[in-house]
């Protein structure tokens, strides 16, 4: 199967969350708005990346950094598209990247209620990092 895989735009929004809304692993917030993921795409350029198979959107990954460890968020390939290696690819590209900017450690985020998703992380050998402390949050749209 020839698909590609480029630097997600804006312009892919309606693409990008119609398939983020169709997989139940991936929980959408207004961080997701598309004035948002805007936002973050023009913050990470080489980041964050589609899949194209067709013309359409069949996967996707946001990716950013701290300026000393990456973050993966919302990897998601198309039901009908999942295990022709179309993830591990966009999480190369997305690793490659990451070298590049001087960024050798990343982090991804993973619901607990995924059993499909912890699955695939831990096959493709990323490690399950034990922690004994609780992450807050605050909306500053208050």
């Amino acid at each position: 199967m020839n698909y590609t895989i480029r630097e997600m735009t804006i312009n892919d929004y309606n693409e990008i969350i119609s398939l983020w809304q169709s997989s139940p692993e991936i929980n959408i917030d207004d961080s997701d708005s598309q004035e948002n993921l805007d936002i973050y795409i023009k913050r990470n350029p080489d980041l964050c990346h589609v899949a194209i198979y067709n013309h359409n959107i069949i996967g996707t990954i946001k990716c950013g950094h701290d300026g000393r460890r990456g973050y993966l968020h919302h990897l998601v390939t198309h039901e009908n598209f999942r295990k022709l290696g179309i993830g591990d690819a966009l999480i190369k590209k997305c690793l490659t990247s990451l070298k590049s900017q001087g960024i050798h450690t990343c982090n991804t985020f993973v619901l607990d209620t995924s059993k499909a998703a912890l699955d695939f992380w831990q096959h493709n050998n990323w490690k399950q990092l034990e922690y004994y402390y609780r992450t807050f949050q605050i909306n500053t749209y208050f």
